[in-house]
Order: C-alpha cells, then sequence, then structure tokens
C-alpha cells in the first residue's frame, strides 16, 4: 500500500486490486483516510492517485467489474448508511445509495448481478451485532433489506460463488 493503515475495504478487476479507505496508522494515527490505493498485478506496481469523496475507515465493499460500492464504515466512530460509488475505468467517486443499517465492519460479496452487505457492528467499540443483511442491486443501484444471517457478526469474511454467498 502507498500509506500503511488497517480497518480498509477491497476489490479487483481482472488486472488490479484496489484497497478504499482504512484508518492510519503512522502520521496521524486511528485517522480515516480517503485515499485508493491500486495495485497493478502484471507490472507489480502501486499508485494512489484517485480518493474517496468521505474518509472512512472500517467499510465493506462490493464490486461489480465495473465499480465498486464502498459501503458503511465509519467517519469517526459510529457507523454510517453513507455507500460510495468508484468507477474502476474512470476512478471517479460519487455518493451511492444508502443502507438501510449503518454499520461498521460488516462483510461485502459480490455475486454477478447484485452485492450482500452483511452484518457489521453499530460502532468501533460498539456492542450492538448486527445479523441483517442489505442487498445492493447493481442495474437499479437499489438497496433493499436481504435476510438475516443466523447470527449476528462483525469482522467476519463472505465469499460468493454462482450458486449463491455465503
Amino acid at each position: 500500500l502507498a500509506e500503511a493503515r488497517s480497518n480498509s475495504a477491497g476489490a479487483s478487476t481482472s488486472t488490479v486490486f484496489y484497497t478504499f479507505g482504512g484508518t492510519k496508522v503512522v502520521g496521524t494515527p486511528n485517522t480515516p483516510t480517503n485515499k485508493i490505493d491500486e495495485y497493478t498485478i502484471g507490472s507489480d506496481t502501486n499508485s494512489s492517485t484517485h480518493t474517496l469523496t468521505t474518509a472512512i475507515q472500517g467499510p465493506c465493499c462490493v464490486n461489480n467489474g465495473t465499480y465498486a460500492v464502498v459501503a458503511g464504515g465509519t467517519t469517526s466512530t459510529v457507523g454510517t448508511t453513507a455507500t460510495q460509488k468508484y468507477t474502476f475505468s474512470s476512478g471517479v467517486t460519487t455518493a451511492g445509495t444508502a443502507l438501510g443499517t449503518a454499520r461498521v465492519r460488516s462483510s461485502g460479496v459480490s455475486p454477478p448481478a447484485f452485492g450482500l452487505i452483511c452484518g457489521g457492528i453499530d460502532a468501533l467499540g460498539g456492542a450492538a451485532y448486527y445479523a441483517v443483511t442489505d442487498m445492493y442491486t447493481f442495474a437499479s443501484e437499489a438497496v433493499t433489506a436481504g435476510g438475516s444471517l443466523f447470527r449476528a457478526e462483525a469482522n467476519a469474511a463472505a465469499t460468493s460463488t454462482i450458486q449463491g454467498a455465503y
């Protein structure tokens, strides 16, 4: 990464891995950042030429190969419903459709037509864990309530296959 940080979100295309936001660990530690780092796989190079519109820590990310949706997270300690849409080809970030539940440290998974934002916690150091999911439909950019997880979780990993998300 061009800037050392934790609590960031990631997405990839077939040639580039992107790291969005996070918490600075040097300079001014515990401060959210708006940096987008791009690691180009073929040339083994890093760049940090684009930014999110809002500095955010603890978000998750879903993507459809054309754009990434950086969802939730926090600008201080309390979770947000905000999303930021980053278009890979242009490097432009715009506001996205708000989530139904404010959350930090949720998991994101992206089956082909939609992204699921799963679980999370109400705030950094918070006590309310969520079992809710939000579904971000890429074609319409709509957010709808999804099903519930079997148990409330934060900081969990998620993956998807052709058959569905897990």
